[in-house]
């Protein structure tokens, strides 16, 4: 599949190749609604990072140019791009789409599956995927916004005390927020 790129996604493609590409190989997976979606498998962590490239033709509003990216456990790669393609088709409806914003419904995303919101944060892994800074680091060239699964209890969480708490209950738990079926954060 050959797609033409603007200058900005072959930034993010470099971005992503050398961050995640270094740990294993890439696979376009698809066109979705104008944005491609790429697959990178880490052997070595033992997930698939799932990553967009083109986000900003779909129009949510954010602040910097933004892709955005999911990690995933094996057997759990088609769930992945399923939330991953949701989030695509839905994030024009969010008034800002930043670092700690979140995407909350009252029932499961999908079918079958706990998770009932996801959470557009930094890497938990990795702090180098977060940003591409200008040359003199005065402005933000991309921002790859992580999508972290939530449970119905992190979603609570979320919003009874705010996104810092969230993060550190992820933190003080260990919670593998790459296994998707996981039941809790807290």
């Amino acid at each position: 599949m050959t797609v033409a790129r603007d200058a900005a996604e072959e930034r993010a493609l470099a971005h992503f190749d050398r961050v995640l590409g270094d740990k294993g190989p890439m696979a376009i997976i698809e066109l979705f609604d104008d944005v491609t979606l790429l697959q990178y498998v880490d052997a070595d962590f033992g997930v698939s990072h799932f990553t967009t490239l083109g986000f900003d033709r779909v129009g949510a509003p954010s602040a910097n140019p933004t892709e955005l990216v999911i990690t995933a456990r094996p057997h759990q790669e088609e769930l992945a791009l399923d939330l991953l393609r949701y989030a695509v088709r839905h994030s024009t409806e969010f008034s800002d789409l930043t670092f700690g914003s979140a995407m909350i419904l009252p029932r499961p995303l999908l079918d079958d599956l706990p998770v009932y919101g996801l959470m557009f944060d930094a890497s938990p892994w990795d702090e180098e995927l977060n940003l591409i800074l200008s040359p003199d680091g005065q402005s933000i060239e991309l921002a790859v916004l992580s999508l972290l699964p939530m449970t119905k209890g992190d979603t609570e969480l979320l919003k009874e005390k705010g996104a810092e708490a969230f993060d550190a209950a992820v933190e003080a738990t260990d919670a593998d927020v790459y296994d998707l079926f996981r039941t809790a954060t807290i």
